[in-house]
């Protein structure tokens, strides 16, 4: 083997936490999508089995997003596309337990109690914000992890200053 095809030591030694982190969190997701699936999709009684069907494969391109992003972070934990890749996953998976459907499991009312309420609101959030945010922002920096050009910056400044305010209107 030549010199020229092994990495030093210092670049191997980078890598290997980003590609424990970008594979555990792989499992999380994958974790999280089948309890969620299980424990809070399954028992409802008020679905159907297309509805059920449904949200089996909305969670797919949101598992493949995960699933691209520990791929990338295990080669080059630099990327800025694949951390994008991963926080959409993992935000959009633990936005589940704040579902209507994860107050009725534990048999709570949204609606009733204040504390269902902040959950359900936090889980809104955590759904819509990487699909308002960070999807755009993916696609602007697609495919070398850098803004076509300096002038692009006003507008992602201006568009991360909306999803804030965003933000905290539904929160408050």
């Amino acid at each position: 083997m030549s010199a020229a095809l092994t990495l030093p030591r210092r670049h191997r030694s980078r890598r290997r936490p980003a590609a424990w982190l970008a594979w555990s969190v792989w499992l999380l997701v994958i974790a999280l999508n089948v309890l969620t699936f299980v424990l809070f999709t399954v028992p409802d009684d008020t679905q159907s089995a297309t509805t059920l069907f449904g949200t089996a494969i909305g969670r797919i391109p949101f598992i493949a997003f995960t699933t691209v992003a520990a791929l990338i972070l295990s080669r080059r934990p630099s990327n800025v596309i694949g951390w994008l890749c991963w926080a959409i996953g993992l935000t959009v998976s633990l936005s589940d337990f704040g579902s209507v459907s994860a107050a009725r499991s534990i048999g709570v009312d949204p609606a009733r109690l204040f504390a269902g309420l902040v959950l359900y609101q936090l889980g809104q959030v955590m759904y819509l914000l990487p699909l308002l945010g960070l999807l755009p922002l993916l696609v602007l920096l697609f495919p070398t992890g850098r803004l076509p050009s300096r002038r692009w910056r006003p507008l992602v400044w201006a568009f991360a200053a909306g999803l804030v305010l965003y933000a905290a209107s539904v929160l408050f």
